[in-house]
């Protein structure tokens, strides 16, 4: 391969999703700057996907190659099936389940076993495609599903691979965990919390590892924000147990003793809905905690530009989850929105005590209590003006075209 045009593999769940814009901004800055590459997506994209990135996707279409449908016979559903039969770990499939074990040395030993029978399983997508598609170097923007197809590549063909790590990627769904940081060519992770979780549990050469931001382009100038018609803080994400919900409404609770003007805005869907709604009525708070269902990107931004302060009250959950560094936090202080986040992996990183919002400690109801009041104070103080600014060059560091470059190094394209 050497003196050949590089070629760059990108591995993806689903391409595009209006979920992950920030791979769509990174693949975009791929193209603007020259970089030759192939999309290989795992998942076929929506009508309504398409209409949500519009004429942008049209310069691109013709490198996306949909290589989980029925028409391929490479991973569709007869291939994982495959693939669990023969005890090959990938994704979430029940031989991942069966290897995710406390002996981190007999689970090494196990990967590396999966990865040498995983072969014939990969090499019809290797030579039919692949290969033949002329890539070079391979990148996944998640350490999971793309990476562990990148992994079993670069096991059996050496083509050289980078990954990015952010959080349920690492925490939860790092199968071939070991054997990804031994042979990755380099590893991209968004914050230092992730870095030291590397080199404390997978003994990574630091040389490897590159910290790159998740990319972020602003896009809220031309958006009004939102008149409720009353004063309110908002949270935003799914209705699940990591975000913490139940917290931050019950330390809202308390606030709302003192204050009885403040409302408070969940917007997200998701299984936990109807416990959050009952833990609402059990505190009466019926009228005061607003639910209002999944929103647009662009309403986000229109709740946040009308929000006193932002809130995620984020905890680690029974399985090792937890937050990365949430886009909600870089979405808000883009627009001046200080916020409150959890004191754990990367939002202390972010987040600077009484500058741009309040770090407070995991699941304590007083603490997130008193950072709401602490900041609602700040606000309502001549203080706020320099709040708003600190929260602006809070985010520089996640710059889409700093990040571009970031990865480009990285990647040698």
């Amino acid at each position: 391969m050497s003196g050949s045009k590089e070629k760059l593999g990108i591995f993806v769940w689903k391409f595009p999703s209006p979920a992950n814009t920030f791979i769509f901004n990174e693949v975009m800055g791929l193209y603007e700057k020259g970089v030759d590459f192939k999309i290989y997506t795992f998942s076929k994209e929506s009508d309504s996907d398409k209409s949500f990135y519009q004429d942008k996707l049209k310069l691109i279409e013709d490198r996306i190659e949909v290589i989980g449908q029925k028409s391929h016979n490479y991973f569709n559903g007869w291939y994982w099936t495959k693939m669990n039969k023969m005890k090959i770990p990938i994704a979430e499939n029940n031989s991942k389940r069966l290897l995710s074990i406390k002996d981190k040395q007999i689970r090494d030993f196990m990967y590396e076993i999966s990865a040498k029978r995983s072969e014939k399983f990969i090499s019809p997508f290797a030579d039919k495609v692949f290969l033949k598609d002329g890539i070079t170097k391979m990148y996944a923007p998640f350490a999971s599903l793309g990476a562990d197809v990148g992994i079993l590549l670069k096991y059996h063909y050496d083509v050289p691979l980078h990954f990015t790590c952010h959080a349920y990627d690492l925490f939860c769904q790092f199968n071939y965990g070991q054997l990804k940081c031994d042979l990755a060519d380099k590893i991209f992770v968004i914050s230092d919390f992730n870095k030291k979780y590397l080199l404390s549990n997978f003994n990574v050469d630091s040389k490897k590892i590159i910290k790159k931001r998740v990319n972020f382009i602003p896009n809220s100038e031309d958006i009004e924000k939102k008149d409720l018609g009353y004063e309110y803080i908002l949270s935003a994400g799914r209705l699940e147990d990591m975000k913490g919900f139940k917290y931050s409404i019950k330390a809202f609770h308390k606030l709302s003793l003192l204050n009885k003007d403040l409302h408070y805005v969940i917007a997200g869907e998701g299984d936990k809905r109807w416990e959050i709604i009952k833990l609402i009525d059990e505190l009466g708070l019926n009228d005061r905690v607003h639910l209002v269902g999944h929103v647009t990107n662009k309403e986000i931004i229109s709740y946040i530009k009308g929000s006193l302060f932002c809130v995620l009250s984020s905890i680690e959950t029974k399985n090792n989850d937890k937050e990365g560094i949430p886009t909600f936090f870089i979405e808000s202080m883009s627009c001046g929105v200080p916020c409150i986040g959890t004191k754990y992996s990367g939002i202390p990183e972010l987040i600077k005590n009484g500058k741009n919002g309040f770090l407070t400690k995991e699941k304590d109801v007083d603490d997130i209590h008193k950072k709401m009041i602490s900041l609602h104070d700040l606000m309502k103080s001549n203080k706020s003006y320099n709040i708003v600014n600190n929260c602006v060059q809070s985010i520089e560091d996640f710059d889409n075209q700093k990040s571009i470059n970031v990865l480009c190094k990285g990647l040698k394209v």
